[in-house]
């Protein structure tokens, strides 16, 4: 029997994150998520939650998305470890502090290509810590299906984001970046 695969966004629900837009890959490519037991997990709060549980109960897809509301600190680093994939869509970006965090947790991770998400991708031997993908529908499927199919690659992606976050994101790392910047 297959195990459940979880993949996660944890954002604010504003109509700058784009959690329709998963909601929409998700309606689209409906079949692949059954099949592959994949489910979606909304962490965060916002005014786009009631609009985004009621899209998701309208297309019949409160089996597979499932939110998970605004979670404490201790609840989200659990929430995290339940995931096998961390994705995060949105408008723009600075430096996301959840896909900070889910590297943090070894997760290979799927985001927007833009803005700040640009500033985080680092590679080690060829292989980057974030898949960047457009705003775009087939394409971030394409990506999903790539990393829930090719599990010796998420597996590469997951170890090169834990290293790359250690390495030039770690709070001695930041804090001697901040020292030498005042």
């Amino acid at each position: 029997m297959k195990k459940v695969k979880y993949i996660g966004m944890a954002a604010r629900m504003v109509p700058d994150k784009l959690h329709n837009l998963l909601i929409d890959i998700v309606f689209l490519n409906k079949f692949f998520f059954v099949k592959n037991k994949i489910k979606i997990l909304f962490a965060g709060d916002g005014i786009n939650l009631k609009p985004l549980k009621k899209e998701t109960k309208n297309k019949k897809l409160h089996n597979i998305i499932i939110f998970n509301g605004r979670l404490k600190e201790d609840d989200l680093i659990k929430w995290f470890r339940k995931l096998d994939t961390y994705i995060h869509l949105s408008k723009d970006e600075t430096t996301s502090t959840s896909i900070l965090q889910a590297m943090s947790m070894s997760l290979p991770v799927i985001a927007s290509n833009i803005g700040g998400n640009q500033n985080l991708i680092k590679s080690i031997n060829r292989v980057n810590n974030i898949i960047l993908v457009n705003n775009d529908k087939d394409k971030i499927f394409k990506k999903i299906k790539y990393l829930v199919l090719n599990e010796r690659i998420k597996k590469r992606v997951s170890d090169v984001s834990r290293k790359i976050v250690m390495k030039y994101y770690s709070c001695e790392t930041m804090y001697q970046n901040y020292r030498k910047l005042f």
